[in-house]
């Protein structure tokens, strides 16, 4: 499912969108976090990461919460090991 993911500064101020395919919200905010590191964004764990998808709407998460998924259930596990996405857990 194609899904936009914004992430939110504390001081509310949007760096641009990344659009990625997930099959759910957490996915899609990880994948988007990735993306935003990768181009320099300091991810600050009380930042808001919004996804929106057209079945959705907008589902906003904190970085720490997306990083928690990543980090402690098997699934979020799985997914760092399948996307490589180990540099978020630094």
């Amino acid at each position: 499912m194609q899904q936009i993911v914004k992430l939110w500064t504390n001081d509310q101020s949007p760096v641009p969108s990344v659009e990625v395919e997930a099959d759910h919200l957490y996915e899609a905010a990880a994948l988007g976090l990735k993306h935003f590191q990768a181009i320099g964004h300091q991810l600050l764990p009380d930042a808001t990461v919004n996804v929106e998808s057209v079945k959705f709407g907008v589902q906003p998460r904190r970085v720490r919460e997306v990083i928690d998924w990543l980090r402690n259930s098997e699934e979020g596990k799985a997914f760092v090991d399948s996307r490589r996405l180990h540099s978020l857990l630094d």
